[in-house]
């Protein structure tokens, strides 16, 4: 039940992802794939940790390793999805061109304090 923020998240990204794909293809199907295997993963993880429970319950040292193990690939695996996502946020970003040409000068800024 403390995973359910995430998975709230995850499926809020995923949906805004689906809702922009026509305007951003590129973008939508990244941000989409990367909060989509998120939540594949906050699902898939604890059941994979019963199931090495479930078949090593007497080996103590081997479920150590196997835990060790898949939590190392799960951890691989969201940064993945978090590389798809950051790709997402600065992929296909116009540059934006400022209203004036030139560096502004000292006496430009909103407050100096050297005055």
């Amino acid at each position: 039940m403390n995973s359910l923020p995430l998975a709230v998240v995850y499926v809020l990204g995923f949906a805004l992802a689906l809702f922009q794909y026509r305007r951003l293809p590129r973008v939508a199907a990244a941000a989409g794939g990367g909060f989509g295997a998120l939540l594949l993963l906050l699902m898939l993880r604890p059941a994979v940790d019963s199931l090495i429970f479930a078949i090593l319950r007497s080996d103590g040292q081997s479920i150590s390793v196997m835990l060790t193990l898949t939590g190392l690939v799960f951890n691989l695996l969201g940064a993945v999805a978090m590389g798809a996502i950051t790709f997402a946020i600065f992929a296909d970003r116009p540059e934006v061109q400022l209203p004036f040409p030139g560096q502004p000068t000292a006496g430009s800024q909103p407050w100096n304090p050297g005055q």
